[in-house]
């Protein structure tokens, strides 16, 4: 296995090193869910396993707060000035790690250059509204051409 660039450059909560500590155990299914208070380690934590893990990522937020929150955290406790090249927050220009907001995404699928996704609105017909869903309002051909483009990138 390639040897990760991120680089914790502090001292792991006795909670958070159990959970590392057994991490495969964790990650037996592929899946790690992790709940805890405010302020208890969950994003440090988050960006551990990324590391650990060692492939390129996309993380998900649900607001600009949280997004400038990861970028900040992983430039500040994980990355040398010269390594912050591999963060992006732009869906269009992914990097290794890439952290964009829901609406990013949905902008994307919808075909958008930004968080702006005015056109993904739930369809009206007959003055009734409908729900969105994946195969009446997302361009599929969009996703597509950014899954190929990301994985060609990174």
């Amino acid at each position: 296995m390639t040897k990760s660039i991120l680089h914790f450059n502090g001292v792991w909560r006795s909670y958070q090193k159990r959970i590392l500590d057994d991490l495969d155990f964790h990650l037996r299914d592929s899946k790690l869910h992790i709940v805890a208070a405010p302020g208890a380690g969950k994003t440090t934590l988050g960006i551990e396993v990324i590391s650990r893990l060692n492939r390129a990522s996309l993380i998900l937020c649900p607001t600009n707060t949280i997004k400038n929150q990861w970028k900040e955290r992983i430039q500040t406790s994980f990355l040398q000035k010269k390594d912050f090249g591999i963060v992006s927050t732009d869906i269009h220009n992914p990097s290794f790690l890439t952290i964009v907001t829901y609406q990013a995404l949905l902008a994307a699928f919808c075909g958008h250059n930004d968080d702006e996704s005015e056109d993904c609105q739930p369809d009206k017909e007959d003055g009734k509204e409908y729900a969105i869903t994946n195969s009446s309002r997302f361009q599929m051909v969009m996703m597509h051409e950014l899954y190929n483009y990301s994985t060609q990138k990174c």
